[in-house]
């Protein structure tokens, strides 16, 4: 009997799980063909144990969350090798642009032996690409695809080839190339953060003693919302409405190339490279009121009002555009791969490079303020005003339902806001940016076992790792200015289209989409023409071009492996010894108007940067000892329990090892937990940082029927010196700190430190947690195609798994109205950040009489994204999805050729939000929707395949 497509691929994978020496789960290339064209996080994410990370822009999966871990905390490897970060910063690759054509599965280990990489606390994740003696001696494949969102909101066009041949019986050719073009486009929404706010209740409650509370961050940090009986509604004061458009072009291609010299030794080369090219547009259109929370005549609380008395400057908006030409990311990664057999020696042998740059040639930035104008009765509407109280408290209504809260603006409120004529270009107020940066890995390593042939010692293995990486960065800026209105340039308001997503509304004009792109492509030469707008070189701090990072790995570890009847014992240890060293240019940002002597303006003042930029050298060093052990008991060959106990680290990055602060001052009113203020950030690394250490506990069952598989995992994480922000709001954060000796921090208007509370004081370092946190959860998997049934029925299948996770841990806030020791509050038993305590799929498959048909269903609990005191955390909500994919395959003599269709995101239509963030649900405390993205729902995707 032949066994054909995706049922001899998912049985050789399960195979591969079953025989592991580890618990892990093997993707087979069948079920990542079944969504062809998706990236490898979105490939992933239907796996036990893996949630994953979208892109809020593109809807894209750019990483995984394995195990309830955030991505820093997992290693993920292609072809033995970690990928690149291209932008030259961070320690989490980017997976949207890795497209999962050419690969051959994917190992997602959940327990980790000596001989794998330290830093996997949630799991090891390797890429493996298809090998060209596993293909048929002469193959060639094509394929052409398309996808369709509605209204607009996106088009993507994927094709592909393979060819591949073998001559003789020992060596092999293969190259693989995938061109996807993608148009996207989405609206987002904030009034929660970054220009939006929500106040809690219409009043505060009074302090200990019995004094009016006239601002948020004096609320006990243990009272829990709503703070005044009745008072449970939230009303925003501002609102961020945001248009994307992102068009990339991606092209990936694989190389690969197999030898089998002879019986002893086999070599494999690969060769990966993923490049894309992007086109990105964004608006961000920010509306906000002054109010504030003051204590009226004959009150005793503090209410939020909206002042309306003269001179009261009480609204505010202002537009940011974004336009990024011809960004372009490229992954390069090539592998040599060899086993030599020589007796009772096994050598595996591993040489490779990989690099990865980030480059932005022509990035765009411009804000429009128009000029902060008077709140009055007239400019809202009659609703506006609250009946009980008579007052307008935010010029919003009370926070309800999952909508974008437009303001309650009268016709006369809206003609104001949409003035054209009140938006200038000023001088400083907008940015020219050309930007890259770049990360080189070059890593070897090898290892040497010895395997008995009998007895109770099965094998003992040696081997090592060297990694070196290197990443660097480079900025040059331009300023755009000239105190220009916009409309001597020619460019008109529109209204913003939010139409698109069920709002009848005519909202905020803006300038279009269109008309901002053939602005930025003219700029040349309207630059320093009759318009008087400028474009003026910002020359670069001499030092820059010293900036650098290194990181050097090294790694070796003994494992063995112990056979006691059906019993096998796996263990050993793994040393590492990382040492980091970074050279970068550390310097105070000033925000705001800008000196007449530095050039005026509204705008960022990098004359006063450079004068105070410095270069800094700073270096860690860390070695780790590492034990493992992990055990199979092997009941039957289809019966088989695993456990084990392995230790892991996460280093902390060279940023928050750093003893310098950073300051960044922005001069101008922002709304903030302390009303609507002026904000001072004061961030500093932390120099006795230590890594975080993992021990894993992990056991599991798992059984294999026929093509399919039916496991329970359960798994418990303890981790000491879990790392974590220790923020500090208030003067105090000054204490420690000496600002720059300049004007803009030694008076009025600017920072004066005599009268510090005119500001919004923030400030965090790094730290360890003194407390324990932990992690435990279960995860259960049930696969079955019911090949045992007869005739029509034999075809079905069911994949099933769910996972759920707990989490605790301790979060330190430091509350800027308490008095010391008493200010330092420790909150206990938190959730970790993006862990969702449910995730899972549940699918019904069809493989026969040339069908192969997949219905999926997956889910995902909300998840905390930031801690805050009195019950208002934020998180990221829950998602749904259910997709569905059918193929029918034609089988002539000459080849095989497979149709299919795809339909995603069924559940949600164009005026459904798919990314969604709220405040509060937590002990007690209402839930209120702050943010909210809206990617176009559901889409249609056809295609062909062809097969020789």
């Amino acid at each position: 009997m032949v066994i054909f497509g995706s049922r001899s691929a998912r049985a050789n994978a399960l195979n591969l799980q079953r025989t592991a020496e580890n618990s892990a789960d093997v993707i087979s290339a069948d079920e990542l063909g079944n969504f062809t064209g998706t990236t490898f996080s979105e490939a992933l994410r239907r796996a036990p144990g893996i949630s994953f990370q979208r892109n809020s822009v593109t809807g894209d999966g750019t990483n995984v969350i394995v195990r309830g871990l955030e991505p820093d905390m997992n290693a993920i490897q292609l072809n033995g090798l970690n990928l690149p970060v291209g932008n030259g910063v961070g320690r989490s690759a980017d997976l949207s642009n890795l497209l999962a054509d050419s690969v051959s599965r994917i190992t997602i280990n959940k327990s980790l032996l000596p001989s794998h990489d330290s830093a996997g606390t949630g799991g090891l994740i390797e890429i493996e690409t298809m090998s060209p003696l596993d293909r048929p001696r002469r193959y060639a494949n094509f394929l052409v695809e398309g996808d369709r969102t509605p209204d607009d909101f996106g088009d993507d066009f994927l094709v592909s080839g393979t060819v591949a041949g073998t001559f003789g019986d020992n060596f092999g050719l293969s190259a693989s190339v995938q061109y996807r073009s993608q148009s996207t486009r989405s609206i987002a929404y904030d009034a929660g953060s970054n220009g939006g706010r929500l106040n809690f209740g219409r009043y505060l409650p009074l302090d200990v003693v019995g004094n009016p509370i006239t601002n948020l961050e004096a609320v006990d940090p243990l009272q829990t919302f709503p703070f005044v009986s009745g008072e449970d509604q939230a009303y925003p004061g501002g609102l961020v409405t945001s248009f994307f458009h992102d068009e990339t072009e991606t092209l990936a291609g694989t190389l690969s190339a197999e030898w089998r010299i002879a019986s002893h030794t086999n070599l494999k080369f690969d060769y990966q490279h993923a490049e894309t090219r992007t086109d990105f547009f964004s608006l961000s259109d920010t509306f906000s009121t002054g109010a504030e929370y003051v204590v009226l005549p004959g009150e005793t609380n503090a209410q939020l009002v909206l002042d309306l008395s003269p001179g009261n400057e009480g609204i505010s908006r202002s537009q940011n555009y974004s336009y990024d030409r011809d960004v372009r990311k490229i992954t390069d990664t090539f592998s040599l791969n060899g086993r030599t057999t020589l007796g009772a020696f096994e050598f595996n042998y591993l040489a490779g490079y990989a690099h990865g740059t980030e480059r932005h040639p022509a990035s765009f930035g411009l804000q429009l303020r128009m000029p902060d104008t008077d709140a009055s009765a007239d400019l809202f509407l009659p609703e506006a005003v609250d009946p009980e109280t008579g007052v307008i408290h935010t010029g919003f209504g009370p926070r309800s339902g999952s909508g974008i809260p437009l303001p309650l603006l009268s016709s006369q409120g809206w003609a104001l806001v949409n003035d054209p004529s009140a938006f200038v270009i000023e001088n400083a107020s907008g940015q020219l940016d050309n930007s890259e940066g770049s990360n080189d890995r070059y890593t070897a390593s090898g290892s040497a076992r010895w395997t008995s042939g009998g007895g109770w010692l099965n094998y003992v293995e040696l081997g090592g790792f060297y990694e070196r990486a290197e990443f660097q960065s480079n900025l040059t800026r331009s300023q755009i200015g000239g105190n220009v209105p916009v409309s001597a340039l020619g460019l008109e308001f529109i209204p913003s289209d939010l139409t698109r997503i069920g709002l009848s509304e005519p909202g905020f004009s803006t300038l279009s989409e269109g008309a901002l792109r053939g602005f930025v492509d003219g700029l040349g030469a309207l630059a320093g023409g009759p318009s008087g707008l400028t474009l003026t070189p910002i020359a670069p701090h001499p030092d820059q071009g010293n900036e650098n990072t290194e990181e050097t790995n090294f790694a070796a570890y003994l494992q063995g492996r112990i056979d006691i009847g059906k019993l096998e014992i796996i263990g050993g240890v793994r040393f590492n010894h990382t040492r980091l060293e970074a050279t970068n240019l550390n310097f105070p940002v000033y925000t705001g108007p800008i000196l007449p002597e530095n050039g005026g303006g509204m705008g960022v003042d990098f004359i006063f940067q450079n004068e105070f930029t410095r270069l800094v050298t700073e270096e860690a060093v860390s070695e780790d000892f590492l034990p493992r052990v992990l055990f199979n008991y092997r009941a039957s060959d289809d019966l088989i329990f695993r456990g084990g106990y392995f230790l892991s680290v996460a280093r902390p990055a060279i940023s928050q090892l750093s003893s310098e602060t950073r300051i960044a001052f922005i001069n101008f009113p922002i709304p903030g937990p302390e009303g609507v203020k002026p904000i001072l950030q004061i961030n500093s690394g932390n120099p006795n940082l230590q890594p975080a250490t993992t021990d894993n506990f992990d056991l599991s069952a798992e059984y294999y029927s026929g093509i399919g598989i039916f496991k329970i995992s359960a798994f418990y994480k303890r981790i000491d010196n879990l790392l974590q922000t220790n923020i500090t709001n208030g003067p105090a954060t000054l204490a420690a700190v000496t600002l720059p000796d300049h004007p803009y921090f030694n008076g009025a208007p600017y920072f004066d430190p005599n009268n510090p509370s005119s500001v919004f004081i923030t400030g965090g370092s790094p730290v360890n947690s003194d407390e324990v946190a932990e992690l435990w959860g279960i995860e259960f998997q049930a696969e079955r195609r019911f090949d045992f049934l007869p005739g029509i029925w034999g075809g079905f299948g069911v994949f099933l798994n769910h996972t759920w996770t707990d989490s605790s841990r301790a979060d330190r806030y430091n509350w800027s109205y308490g008095t010391p020791p008493d200010n330092v509050f420790t909150f206990t038993d938190l959730p970790f950040v993006q862990q969702p305590a449910h995730s899972g799929t549940a699918a019904l498959t069809y493989n026969k009489y040339d069908i192969d048909a997949t219905l999926a269903y997956g889910y995902q609990s909300r998840g905390l994204s930031l801690f805050q005191p009195r019950g208002l955390s934020v998180y990221t909500e829950g998602t749904e999805t259910l997709d569905f994919r059918a193929e029918y395959y034609l089988r002539p003599s000459y080849g095989s050729f497979r149709v299919y269709v795809e339909a995603n995101d069924l559940l949600n239509g164009t005026s459904d939000p798919n990314l969604e963030q709220t405040f509060g649900g937590e002990q007690g405390a209402p839930t209120f929707f702050t943010r909210a993205t809206y990617l176009g729902g559901r889409s249609l995707r056809i295609g062909l395949s062809a097969t020789f």
